[in-house]
């Protein structure tokens, strides 16, 4: 049986959710039990659901912070899930018995990936790597440089440093798995080691705008914007974007300004 196990954490692990999805009632009874034994403290079982539809519901009313995600599922597998959610409020860590979709499962952003039978050791280490990222998060987040009263430079994490930019050389930004590539308008691209979602909060909302799950745009480079055949829009240098269909109509205000 295909399932969703969402699990909430206690206040000692900021009230953090946690969501395990998987496909056999003897994984789900193991999980449990695994969690009952060396969790509980931290853990408490949510909900479930048996499908990527009622798993969608559910992550939609519980708004878990992990994903526990098995990749075979009746009808879609795993990865369906990310069809249904324009950007990932959630982390994901992939779960399955075949060593394969390993890659797959990169590409579609997941923090981490385990193979079943999951024990104690390697969801140990999966939550404990997860929760130093967090850390790592809020202690290194990029930094804001300002002078008077505009963002002059922002400082983007790229290996053991920060690479100094103005905000205005930033063309647009580009997720790239658990990286960002960030495009400029006078030197070539750069790799930090930011999500997208990390590296939108650090931008000036004034200037760059998230057209899609995939792209944040410096909306004075935008030279056209296309509403036929699918939404897109052309960069000053020529670079051709797709924007969601639900950022389309605040795209359009926030051009006409």
């Amino acid at each position: 049986m295909n399932f969703f196990l969402y699990l909430r954490q206690n206040k000692a692990r900021k009230n953090e959710n946690l969501c395990y999805k998987d496909d056999e009632k003897n994984a789900r009874d193991a999980l449990k039990k695994l969690i009952q034994l060396y969790f509980r403290d931290n853990l408490e079982v949510s909900a479930m659901s048996s499908s990527i539809k009622s798993g969608v519901e559910a992550i939609k009313k519980y708004r878990p912070d992990i994903v526990f995600l098995d990749v075979e599922m009746p009808e879609k597998n795993g990865f369906g899930l990310f069809e249904y959610f324009e950007e990932e409020s959630f982390t994901v860590i992939f779960t399955t018995a075949y060593e394969q979709y390993a890659l797959n499962a990169i590409k579609h952003f997941a923090f981490d990936y385990l193979l079943k039978p999951v024990n104690h050791t390697e969801l140990s280490q999966a939550l404990n790597r997860l929760e130093e990222k967090e850390n790592r998060s809020e202690t290194d987040k990029n930094i804001i440089f300002r002078g008077g009263n505009n963002v002059n430079k922002i400082a983007l994490a790229s290996g053991n440093g920060y690479i100094f930019e103005n905000a205005d050389n930033i063309i647009y930004c580009n997720s790239s798995e658990n990286y960002t590539k960030v495009y400029f308008a006078h030197k070539k691209p750069l790799l930090i080691s930011k999500t997208l979602k990390n590296t939108e909060s650090i931008l000036p909302e004034k200037i760059f705008f998230r057209i899609h799950r995939s792209y944040i745009v410096n909306l004075n480079y935008i030279k056209k914007l296309d509403k036929n055949k699918g939404f897109k829009i052309t960069l000053e240098t020529g670079d051709i974007l797709p924007v969601s269909k639900n950022k389309i109509k605040e795209l359009t205000e926030r051009l006409k300004g």
